[in-house]
């Protein structure tokens, strides 16, 4: 699907940190491919959510759950988090292991400014099937780092994160957690009424599918979601 040739267009897009090189230069490819200048910016889920609805931005990848007043969204990408371990810790493995079996473990998160409903979301699941942390350590990004690795070496301390983001970190032990219950979905947004554009259909195709292809995100809703982010479902475009 090509995207619309139009003079001297300009897409204001946001993409989280934990963005491959891979997908952002495919996107650069399939942009300067459709003559449309790729103005791209990083940022947290939160303020690419306050840029989209004071219309400084025009896509934004958020993560879910999420407030989707005033917003278009996506179909969900989604990943299953799995539990990160340092290689000698007592719960390193390979099977799936309950979320009660980490009663007792320091947890590594996000900050929670980062995406607070995210936040949220992950620690009422943990509480509910038998997690409830003793101490949340939380790091100033959410994708995996030389930081995450080091507290994690420490000993007693624990992390959520997708496998394909375990084998980048390279040092940590990555389990299945028992009935997958928490997941990292993410969309592609808009404001609501501007997915109607060609422009702009075109455009979110090719952020969704860029995901998919380049950073094995999964596509479809997964498990529910916040109520006020009810998922609107694109049809196919071009």
């Amino acid at each position: 699907m090509a995207l619309p040739a139009e003079v001297d267009q300009t897409l204001r897009i946001g993409l989280t940190s934990e963005t491959t090189p891979e997908v952002l230069h495919a996107l650069q490819d399939r942009f300067a491919a459709g003559h449309v200048n790729l103005d791209w910016s990083e940022a947290y889920t939160a303020d690419q959510h306050q840029a989209l609805l004071a219309g400084s931005l025009d896509i934004g990848v958020l993560s879910l759950p999420i407030d989707g007043r005033g917003l278009w969204m996506s179909p969900p990408l989604w990943k299953s988090l799995g539990v990160a371990v340092s290689p000698d810790h007592s719960l390193a493995g390979d099977g799936p292991i309950p979320l009660s079996a980490l009663q007792g473990q320091t947890l590594l998160m996000f900050s929670r400014r980062i995406a607070p409903e995210m936040y949220d979301h992950i620690i009422a699941t943990c509480i509910e099937n038998g997690f409830r942390p003793d101490t949340i350590k939380q790091g100033n990004q959410r994708a995996p780092a030389l930081m995450v690795e080091s507290v994690l070496s420490s000993g007693r301390a624990i992390t959520f994160i997708p496998k394909t983001d375990a084998r980048r970190l390279g040092n940590v032990s990555w389990r299945p957690i028992e009935g997958e219950p928490l997941t990292y979905e993410m969309a592609v947004c808009c404001r609501h009424g501007e997915e109607r554009s060609p422009m702009m259909q075109a455009a979110i195709h090719a952020v969704h599918s860029a995901f998919q292809e380049h950073d094995h995100w999964h596509s479809g809703k997964r498990q529910a979601s916040n109520p006020a982010a009810d998922v609107q479902r694109i049809g196919p475009v071009g």
